[in-house]
């Protein structure tokens, strides 16, 4: 009978731990996040040579980094005399507001803020158009 030796049983559980990290990555890769599908359209809507628009949607969700923002400022004469607007973009042109940050402290110092403080959920919709009398029904999500 073979003796086990220290070298051996590394070789064991070295194979067992590269064992169980493919597993776990063959489980991430098959299991699937499914969205319960939202009807953005009704059922069978008439669109009749017009342009027909949906109700807005949530389209993206937007996840902040777990970071903060690191703010250093000089004195201030009030704490609203300094503020730093969150702007978010679509197409790197266009800005929207997506929350408004004061300074807590009037003298010079670092100030830090949660990337979470600003917010951003983009909507869309649908806008369907035709050239004669259709219905249409459509769901967001599978």
């Amino acid at each position: 009978m073979k003796k086990l030796t220290c070298s051996t049983v590394r070789s064991i559980v070295r194979s067992i731990a590269i064992l169980v990290i493919v597993l776990a990555a063959l489980l991430a890769m098959f299991a699937t996040v499914r969205a319960t599908p939202l009807l953005v359209a009704g059922t069978l809507i008439t669109v009749n040579n017009t342009t027909s628009n949906t109700a807005p949607f949530v389209a993206l969700n937007f996840n902040a980094s777990s970071q903060n923002f690191s703010v250093a400022h000089g004195s201030l004469t009030a704490t609203n005399a300094f503020w730093i607007t969150g702007q978010f973009t679509l197409d790197q042109t266009n800005y929207v507001a997506g929350g408004v940050w004061y300074p807590s402290l009037t003298n010079a110092t670092t100030e830090y803020i949660p990337a979470t403080f600003f917010t951003f959920t983009p909507y869309m919709r649908l806008a369907t158009t035709s050239t004669n009398s259709i219905t249409y029904s459509a769901t967001y999500g599978n």
